[in-house]
């Protein structure tokens, strides 16, 4: 009895170290503008399919979500502080209103661990609606809307837009996951909970100001959730994900090696077994 689950373990740790069950997710990388020039990836974006876009006309199926007002998050001190949330001593984490002007800050100057925007201090409704926001799931009731594909494309003056993209995936695997958004006049993006994007620039939006390169996603439902801060005039936003379907994907040749050979020795081990 005590040979079986030690032989699991085994494959689940060669698995592991071959890239498969428990590897680590790597950082985002970003490139501006974001086009096909600047894209690592092969596939022009346009010939991948879409999973999530709010541009009119995209065609993108199951592109539905929630959205809530936050109110101005600069009234909130523990948001205005640059200890808390900001970079290289600028405000970047959505403090900035009129009475603030514009803080620059490059989504390459964040490092996707240690700048994630906190929320720990914030007030308690504020802390709520993060909490919601990130909550993998699609927040109900406490100011968010109905599921909805008419998402406002921009906060009010001297608000913050929450708003939450559910989409499901059909087959095994997404490779060639790109993200692709403009903004005014700061965005900051997770994806499944984890910060995948933050910036604040001023000037107004244009179409694909940043791409970002992103992990390859498994089967299942996914969220795209973001808030979008306003710093003095209407804000607006374009953002759309797309990738590659991979039906029926099968484990790397590195994974099979191993996970044949572990076959092979369970094989062995009751062999051994009988004999004895």
């Amino acid at each position: 009895m005590k040979r079986f689950p030690s032989f699991c373990a085994a494959i689940v740790a060669g698995l592991a170290a071959a890239g498969g069950v428990g590897s680590a997710s790597a950082a985002p990388v970003f490139y501006a503008p974001g086009d096909d020039a600047h894209s690592p990836f092969s596939t022009p974006f346009d010939g991948r399919q879409i999973l999530v876009s709010n541009r009119p006309g995209a065609a993108a199926t199951d592109t539905v979500g929630v959205y809530k007002s936050l109110g101005d998050i600069a009234t909130d001190p523990y948001m205005n502080d640059v200890a808390a949330n900001g970079k290289n001593g600028k405000r970047y984490f959505p403090a900035a209103n009129v009475s603030q002007g514009d803080p620059n800050l490059l989504p390459t100057e964040l490092d996707y661990t240690a700048d994630a925007p906190d929320f720990s201090g914030a007030s308690l409704a504020l802390q709520q609606a993060a909490s919601e926001l990130l909550g993998n799931a699609i927040p109900t009731g406490n100011g968010w809307s109905t599921l909805t594909s008419d998402i406002p494309n921009g906060p009010a003056v001297n608000t913050e837009l929450a708003v939450v993209y559910a989409f499901d995936i059909n087959v095994d695997l997404w490779t060639d996951v790109e993200l692709r958004l403009g903004f005014d006049n700061g965005m900051f993006v997770w994806l499944d909970g984890d910060f995948i994007f933050g910036s604040t620039q001023p000037g107004g939006s244009g179409m694909w100001e940043w791409g970002a390169a992103l992990d390859d996603l498994a089967g299942g439902t996914h969220y795209l959730q973001f808030i979008m801060a306003d710093h003095g005039v209407q804000g607006s936003y374009e953002i759309e994900l797309r990738g590659t379907p991979v039906p029926n994907a099968v484990p790397e040749p590195a994974s099979l090696a191993l996970l044949g050979a572990g076959v092979l020795g369970l094989g062995a081990m009751r062999n051994r077994s009988r004999a004895v």
